[in-house]
C-alpha cells in the first residue's frame, strides 16, 4: 500500500527536527560549559632547526663505516631471512625472487629471465654496497612500488654482514670500499673529549684483525716472565731448604764434638749425608725448574712462543679472512694507516707501537709483542682482550680461521717469523 504525501510529509518534518535538536543541544553545551583557548600549547614538541628554516634530518651511515661492521658468520645468519624467496647458489634458477649469486656489482634489474617490477627497471646503476644498504635498509621508501614485502634491516650491522657475505658468494667478489670519511669522523669526538666514546668504525678496525690486528701483539714477553718466575721461585725454596739443612748439621756437629771424638764422628757422618740428601734434590728441582724455562725462552727466541694451533696453518685461506678486515687496515708497507693501524709487519711488533696512529686507552697499556699466541687471543673475541678497543669487530670464533688469517698476515712482512712445526 502506498503511502500518501501526509506520511512523507511527517517523515521529512521528523529528520530535520532531529537535526536541528543535535545541532541546538551542541551549541547550547557549547554556551554553558565555554571552551577557553589556551595562550601556549601545552605540549610542545621540539624539532631541531638549521640555518635557513631547515628541518635537519639525520645523516646516513658512510657505506664504508657500514661495511666495517661486517661479520661473515653474522650475514650467512641474516641470509636465512630472504632465503625464502631467494636463492645464490651458482647456477641456480630464480625464485619468487631473483638468484643472488653475483649480485654485488650487477645491474639493477639485470638478471636475466626474471620479471622485474617497473620500480627497479627504471633504476639506473649496479647494485653496488651503498645501493644495497640503501635498498635493504627500506625497500619500498629506496624502490617505490617494488614488489619485495620485506620490510628491512634497521641494524648497520646486519646489513654490512649480509652484504658482505653475498658479495663472497661470486666469481668475483668486489673490494670492500674504503672508510676514511668515517675515520676523519670518528677521529672528532676523540679530540674535544679524552675518555669520550670511542667510533664504532674504528673498533672493527683494531683485527682490528683489527680486526686482525690488535689481537697481536704480547705473548712471547708473558711466557718469558712467568718462566723467570718460576726458576726464581724453585732456585730460592732450594737455597732456603740447604741452608737450613747446614745450620742444624753444624750445630749437631758442635755439640757432638763436646762429649767425645768417637761420638763426634758418629754425629758428623749423619749431619754430612743429611745435608747430602737435602742437596741432591734441591739440585735436581732446580733443574728441572730451569727445563720449561729453557724450552719457553727456546720457542720464544724462535718467535713461535707455544702456539701449536699455528701447525698447518693456511695462508691462502689467511688472505680471504682478510677480506673483513680490509675496510679498515691496510696491509701493504707504503700504504699508511686506515681507520685502524697498518699491519704490515704486525707479527712480532710492539702492541700499539706504530707510528702516526692513535689507539684506544685499552691497547696504550698493553705489554709486549703481537705474536701468535697473543693474536690469536684477541681475535677470539677483541672486546673481551682489551676491554675499551675501539675496533667494534666480534671476532673469529673458528680457530682454523684465526690460524689462517695470523699466518697470511705473518708473511706480509720483511722478516716472516718462522710457523711452529
Amino acid at each position: 500500500m502506498a503511502m500518501d504525501e501526509l506520511e512523507i510529509s511527517k517523515i521529512f518534518g521528523a529528520g530535520c527536527a532531529a537535526l536541528l535538536a543535535f545541532v541546538g543541544f551542541g551549541q547550547l553545551g557549547s554556551a554553558v560549559v565555554g571552551v577557553k583557548q589556551l595562550d601556549e600549547p601545552a605540549y610542545v614538541i621540539d624539532i631541531p632547526e638549521v640555518a635557513g628554516g631547515e628541518v635537519k634530518v639525520a645523516e646516513a651511515t658512510p657505506i664504508g663505516q657500514v661495511m666495517a661492521m661486517a661479520d661473515m658468520d653474522l650475514g650467512a645468519k641474516v641470509f636465512k631471512k630472504c632465503s625464502s624467496c631467494h636463492k645464490i647458489d651458482d647456477g641456480n634458477a630464480h625464485g619468487l625472487g631473483p638468484d643472488l649469486y653475483g649480485i654485488v656489482g650487477r645491474d639493477i634489474a639485470g638478471a636475466d629471465g626474471f620479471a622485474y617490477s617497473d620500480a627497479l627497471m627504471e633504476k639506473e646503476g649496479p647494485w653496488d654496497f651503498a645501493a644495497l644498504d640503501g635498498f635493504l635498509e627500506a625497500p619500498k621508501k629506496w624502490a617505490k612500488g617494488t614488489k619485495m614485502g620485506f620490510a628491512g634491516l634497521s641494524k648497520p650491522e646486519d646489513r654490512g654482514s649480509i652484504i658482505a657475505w653475498m658479495n663472497e658468494q661470486s666469481d668475483a667478489p668486489l673490494p670492500l670500499p674504503p672508510v676514511e670519511e668515517a675515520a676523519a669522523e670518528a677521529e672528532e669526538p676523540e679530540q674535544t673529549e679524552v675518555a669520550a666514546v670511542e667510533p664504532e668504525a674504528e673498533q672493527p678496525a683494531e683485527v682490528e684483525t683489527a680486526e686482525a690486528e690488535q689481537p697481536a701483539e704480547a705473548e712471547t714477553a708473558e711466557a718469558e716472565q712467568p718462566a723467570e718466575a718460576e726458576t726464581a721461585e724453585a732456585e730460592q725454596p732450594a737455597e732456603t731448604e740447604t741452608a737450613e739443612a747446614e745450620q742444624p748439621a753444624e750445630t749437631e756437629t758442635a755439640e757432638a764434638e763436646q762429649p767425645a771424638e768417637a761420638e763426634t764422628a758418629k754425629v758428623e757422618q749423619p749431619a754430612e749425608t743429611e745435608m747430602a740428601m737435602v742437596e741432591q734434590p734441591a739440585a735436581a728441582e732446580t733443574a728441572k725448574s730451569e727445563e720449561p724455562k729453557a724450552a719457553v725462552a727456546s720457542a720464544a727466541a724462535a718467535g713461535v712462543g707455544l702456539a701449536a694451533f699455528m701447525v698447518g696453518a693456511d695462508i691462502a685461506k689467511g688472505e680471504k679472512v682478510f677480506r673483513k678486515c680490509k675496510a679498515c687496515h691496510k696491509v701493504e708497507a707504503d700504504a699508511g694507516n686506515g681507520v685502524g693501524p697498518n699491519l704490515h709487519g704486525i707479527v712480532g711488533r710492539d702492541i700499539a707501537a706504530l707510528d702516526g696512529f692513535k689507539y684506544s686507552k685499552a691497547l696504550s697499556e698493553k705489554d709486549g709483542a703481537w705474536d701468535f699466541e697473543t693474536l690469536n687471543a684477541f681475535l677470539i673475541k677483541p672486546k673481551e682482550w682489551a676491554k675499551g678497543t675501539k675496533m667494534s669487530f666480534a671476532g673469529l670464533r673458528k680457530e682454523e680461521d684465526r690460524a689462517a688469517v695470523i699466518a697470511w698476515l705473518n708473511e706480509q712482512s720483511d722478516a716472516p717469523l718462522p710457523l711452529p712445526e
